[in-house]
């Protein structure tokens, strides 16, 4: 098995047989001195929706993942203006020494997290005729926890008639929203079936490509609170499923959860088995070290004072 840009094995390192005749040495085996190439490489080989470029930089502090969202301006609501531009989400750090596994899924949290910013943007609720981002993350928080008494209002039991007209207050990527059905279940909770309604400016690809228009909400609470805030996690759901069908690796689809979990639970215990090998003293001993020397690059520092009191 040949091993890739930035991973080597430590001495004496066991070799996996595979289910599909191929043999590996697995990654709990292999050292890691990644580089901003083989970072590149490792993105070479992913793939995911276009409009999400990934972006590898080097800084004074290390390697970074950037993902980039080309689409419309969420704030310019005018119908006539939907030219396309590019925005940049945070930088991750990728150590040099993390497996090239774990880079994956850094990618694969970047681009859920820079999606999940977006839509909460695309999320918007109309108030005294104005329109208000509720969800966003660009809320003044040190501002909100000064008036959070403001926020302790009771919880009132709504009706259908009273959602509908909620609803009709609430707008998702030029989509809408109409109640189907609402009911209690045995435990308390209420169920509601929500049909989505979208536009000819929607734009995300799991609204326009949805077989099914109705979604089914699960709240332990008939507010109007409860209910908006059970209608976005829905959304955020829809957006975190599509990230998790649609990414992919060297053309596999790694977190898709049609994979057989069973057949990942097989690999897996294949891979951690105990062979001859773990009982040479030198290859024991190779092995902890070089778990303790990546341990030791884990730990932060800690300096003194007000925070460094309240973490002791």
């Amino acid at each position: 098995m040949q091993l890739q840009q930035g991973e080597s094995a430590i001495k004496n390192a066991p070799i996996v047989a595979l289910p599909n005749g191929h043999t590996c040495i697995p990654q709990h085996y292999l050292l890691f001195k990644h580089s901003r190439e083989s970072v590149e490489k490792i993105v070479l080989d992913i793939n995911f929706y276009k409009d999400y470029p990934i972006f590898v930089g080097l800084t004074g502090e290390g390697i970074y993942i950037q993902v980039g969202v080309i689409g419309f301006d969420n704030y310019n609501r005018k119908q006539g203006n939907r030219d396309k531009s590019i925005v940049y989400g945070r930088k991750w750090r990728v150590e040099e020494n993390l497996s090239t596994s774990e880079i994956i899924q850094t990618i694969f949290l970047a681009i859920k997290i820079a999606r999940e910013h977006e839509i909460r943007e695309l999320f918007t609720l109309t108030h005294h005729k104005k329109v208000s981002t509720v969800f966003n993350t660009h809320q003044d928080l040190p501002v909100l926890s000064k008036l959070q008494h403001l926020f302790e209002k009771t919880q009132t039991h709504a009706t259908v008639e009273q959602l509908q007209l909620a609803l009709e207050s609430i707008e998702y990527d030029k989509a809408h929203f109409s109640v189907v059905a609402f009911e209690q279940r045995g435990n308390g909770s209420w169920l509601l079936d929500i049909e989505m309604i979208t536009s000819e400016h929607t734009s995300l690809p799991e609204l326009n490509l949805a077989k099914d228009t109705r979604l089914t909400l699960v709240i332990k609470s008939p507010s109007i609170n409860s209910f908006f805030h059970g209608l976005f996690d829905a959304l955020l759901a829809l957006s975190n499923d599509y990230v998790t069908n649609n990414f992919s690796y060297q053309g596999f689809t790694l977190f898709d959860k049609k994979n057989s979990v069973v057949m990942i639970a097989d690999i897996l215990i294949t891979q951690r088995k105990r062979t001859a090998l773990h009982l040479q003293e030198e290859f024991s001993n190779n092995f902890k070290h070089t778990n303790h020397e990546i341990d030791k690059t884990r730990v932060p520092k800690l300096y003194q004072g007000k925070l460094a009191d309240k973490i002791k």
